[in-house]
């Protein structure tokens, strides 16, 4: 919605892979969007020294991570959007052979990304709590941001799903 109600900004989305334009088509024929793709393994690799590179060469106003990771060397202003914690609350669910590197990725980036970060933002108290939990980030320095319902909830439901709502609850409301 940013880029919607800014059509005055220029935005540059920052992807991993070429493929996921696809999923932007809409937004790109804006035109006041435009995409690089920044690739590199792993991922601090390409977080951490690919991606300043960029940001410096396409002269970045602001960066905002949408998902943990900042570029830490570089000196613009930093948001980022944090989700939760529960790499480190549900640790033991990660640290087992098919996640255990995406694990320790995240668990020794979140923290420097959230400490380097101009502001924290994520979607609610709980999060904040477990920011400044595991984190031990000021309540200040974190924005709760809630997310907005998709849309699709606006609509009605079709007969079909009234029938199919009405087939789980025995007809109960």
């Amino acid at each position: 919605n940013l880029i919607r109600i800014r059509p005055t900004w220029d935005f540059l989305l920052y992807l991993r892979h070429s493929r996921e334009k696809n999923e932007l088509a809409d937004l790109l024929k804006l035109g006041h969007v435009r995409t690089r793709v920044v690739g590199g393994r792993p991922n601090a690799w390409r977080v951490q020294v690919v991606l300043p590179s960029h940001l410096a060469i396409d002269g970045i106003d602001i960066y905002h991570s949408l998902g943990f990771f900042l570029p830490i060397r570089w000196r613009g202003p930093k948001v980022v959007t944090v989700h939760d914690l529960n790499v480190y609350a549900q640790a033991r669910i990660w640290l087992r052979a098919p996640t255990a590197w995406k694990w320790l990725d995240l668990a020794l980036e979140t923290p420097f990304s959230l400490c380097a970060a101009d502001r924290v933002i994520t979607d609610s108290e709980f999060s904040r709590m477990q920011i400044s939990r595991y984190i031990r980030l000021p309540h200040g320095r974190v924005t709760v941001i809630p997310l907005a319902a998709d849309p699709f909830f606006n609509e009605a439901p079709s007969p079909e799903e009234i029938s199919a709502a009405h087939a789980l609850t025995g007809g109960k409301p």
